[in-house]
């Protein structure tokens, strides 16, 4: 089976408007302004995307599983109805001092994609608001795309400059459009 680029988006503060606390409820799940429409244009692009998300909720006894599953069903179904597909949502639940492979800025969720879904890692994109996403992104050899949603990358918990930084996820979509024009996708 050939392997494909694949676009991987971060979910807090890029997709859903990033809060002082946790989303620990469906209710609290609220879309960043321009979030589906972005997606829209990203989903146009005939890439597999995939959600990679750090979700600590579930180690600290914020959320379970079950809820979670509510959180992010709520998103795929504004999503589906937008007609966007998401092939898979990975999440962490570890703390930041568990010492796992799947928290980001780990490249341990990339790894699972590219072994269940044959991605191309030198050829993919990771979209995030964090310098742990840009990181994550480098980390694994891909392209990487800071959004000015959420943190904007004003977090500065890493020091990876990001190769794109774009306003929101629609000028992501632009972005990508040229690399992938660009290298003949």
């Amino acid at each position: 089976m050939k392997k494909t680029a694949a676009i991987f988006i971060d979910r807090d503060g890029v997709i859903n408007k990033r809060m002082d606390t946790y989303v620990t409820d469906p209710r609290e799940f609220v879309f960043e302004q321009g979030a589906i429409e972005g997606l829209r244009a990203i989903s146009a692009l005939g890439l597999p995307i995939f959600i990679v998300t750090n979700q600590s909720i579930l180690r600290r006894g914020l959320a379970d599983e079950k809820m979670l599953k509510r959180i992010h069903d709520k998103m795929e179904g504004e999503l589906w109805k937008a007609q966007i597909r998401i092939r898979k949502i990975y999440y962490c639940p570890h703390l930041p001092g568990d010492g796992c492979l799947c928290r980001k800025p780990q490249i341990g969720m990339l790894l699972q994609a590219q072994e269940e879904f044959k991605v191309d890692l030198g050829k993919s994109f990771v979209i995030g608001d964090a310098t742990g996403d840009m990181q994550l992104g480098k980390n694994a050899g891909c392209k990487t795309i800071l959004v000015r949603t959420g943190y904007g990358g004003g977090d500065g918990r890493h020091q990876a400059v990001p190769d794109f930084v774009c306003d929101n996820l629609a000028q992501a979509a632009k972005a990508i459009k040229g690399c992938l024009e660009n290298s003949g996708k």
